[in-house]
């Protein structure tokens, strides 16, 4: 035990090492936006959280969780999505934008809750029908990201595509807080 104590602080010191470089490397954004599934009625408003890590020059991935509501006249959606993503950056600046192409893999939980009507010798009855799914699908995402002095901010469109012919098409406005 005693010959191996000197190893102990030349893993700490590149284990700070590590870490300082991860943590440059790393941004979080917030965004808030709307989008359209066309299986649904009405347009949900998404909150969305997002946790980018820059591998190279011209490659980044990202963890999304994404939080939606929809409340038509009569079904009212209520699904949250954990999306992982791989981007390129094609065209970049090094001060003023960063557009960057992804894609990756969604796993959506959704509860939906339909207004319906049966009427029995004349008598209108309306009944709430609740169903809980979880489809699968690949995202596509266009985004542009901005700075302005120290505020970085960056629009998002994206399209999901589930299974079921489960289709969710949307805009996303983020800020970004890049840690040092």
């Amino acid at each position: 035990m005693k010959k191996n104590t000197y190893l102990i602080p030349i893993f700490l010191l590149f284990y700070n090492i590590n870490i300082a470089q991860i943590s440059q490397n790393l941004d979080f954004r917030f965004g808030i936006g709307s989008s359209k599934n066309f299986n649904f009625d009405g347009i949900s408003l998404n909150l969305q959280n997002e946790l980018n890590l820059k591998i190279s020059k011209n490659f980044s991935t990202s963890y999304t969780l994404d939080l939606g509501s929809n409340f038509a006249k009569f079904d009212k959606i209520l699904y949250f999505s954990n999306n992982i993503n791989i981007f390129l950056h094609p065209f970049k600046d090094k001060n003023n934008f960063n557009f960057r192409v992804g894609s990756g893999i969604s796993k959506q939980f959704i509860i939906e809750k339909i207004l319906n009507y049966t009427s029995v010798n004349g008598i209108k009855t309306e009944f709430i029908e609740t169903t809980y799914y979880s489809p699968i699908g690949f995202n596509l995402i266009f985004e542009n990201t901005f700075e302005i002095d120290q505020l970085r901010f960056s629009p998002k469109l994206f399209g999901q595509f589930y299974n079921e012919n489960n289709i969710n098409i949307g805009l996303i406005f983020s800020t970004i807080l890049k840690f040092k």
